[in-house]
């Protein structure tokens, strides 16, 4: 049976490092947490610059090693189930112009993607007037805890 999928995206500040941190506790290696692309790609260096043909770049960049990543932990089959740290299609919130544009350039259609995954767990970042403030201390912790 392939590995089922879920994605968890959001806005920063959203909970997905919590979530993700509990699902952890909780699950154990009951569940395959794939890590961010994103945080992967420009954490080792990728160059993260504005103008488009670098956004574009870094979105191509991010796709394929998502999609690896998915591959491996398929491939492994250590768990039924794998929850994504974002998905494929984050990309799009990120892409200069036409998100038809992205689908060309990956390969790929909008509708092959989201049936690769059984759920979409989309968190919102909370608004300005109850506290927020962009900033994200548990998340920065976490990632410094695994960094030791």
């Amino acid at each position: 049976m392939p590995q089922k999928r879920i994605v968890l995206t959001g806005g920063p500040g959203a909970g997905k490092t919590a979530v993700l941190e509990i699902v952890r506790i909780v699950f154990g290696d009951a569940v395959t947490l794939l890590p961010e692309s994103a945080s992967i790609l420009f954490g080792g260096g990728f160059p993260r610059r504005d103008a488009p043909v670098a956004r574009r770049a870094a979105q191509r960049a991010i796709y394929r090693v998502h999609r690896e990543l998915e591959a491996m932990a398929e491939e492994q089959a250590a768990t039924p189930t794998a929850l994504c740290d974002r998905g494929t299609l984050d990309g799009l919130a990120y892409w200069p112009g036409d998100v038809r544009e992205f689908w060309t350039q990956v390969g790929r259609t909008q509708e092959a993607e989201l049936s690769r995954y059984v759920g979409v767990i989309h968190l919102r970042s909370p608004p300005l007037h109850r506290g927020y403030n962009h900033k994200t201390p548990f998340g920065r912790r976490m990632r410094r805890r695994r960094l030791e």
